[in-house]
């Protein structure tokens, strides 16, 4: 084998798996980064559809039926400065002049609002004008659990 010929080889050896390894990482990269995209826009959803059931909602009285903490996920937002708990809630929303209906929704509560959702408790919620079953938390303590 020529000189060339043994300089191509090792080339081409070296620059195989420097490629399959720069391959896989962009790969994985591209996973993480769309899935942390997908839930920053999940989040910002949902955020931005309580804001505008608060401020173009009927705000309504609701009964907590029952509450279940779920105990998979806990998460910390800096932004807030507080832990939240998903909690999954059924709520009796009641209306001047309308027969009570019971819906159920998925909240992110803050750690210490906990007691806020227990059942029996009275709430204070934002319903939609246009789906009477779209209900967001009034309150800072407790935002909608994004679908994610």
């Amino acid at each position: 084998m020529s000189e060339s010929e043994t300089l191509l080889f090792t080339l081409l050896l070296l620059c195989v798996p420097v490629g399959l390894l720069l391959l896989f990482g962009y790969i994985l990269w591209s996973q993480v980064f769309r899935g942390a995209t997908k839930r920053q826009t999940a989040e910002a959803d949902a955020r931005a559809e309580d804001a505008r059931r608060r401020s173009h909602g009927f705000l309504r009285d609701a009964k907590v039926i029952l509450a279940s903490p779920r105990g998979d996920r806990e998460l910390m937002d800096a932004g807030d400065f507080g832990r939240y708990r998903d909690v999954d809630l059924t709520l009796e929303v009641s209306a001047p002049d309308e027969a009570p209906y019971r819906v159920r929704v998925v909240w992110e509560v803050q750690t210490l609002a906990l007691p806020k959702v227990a059942p029996e408790q009275r709430v204070t919620v934002a319903i939609d004008p246009r789906d009477p079953e779209a209900v967001s938390p009034s309150a800072e303590w407790a935002r909608t659990r994004p679908a994610l």
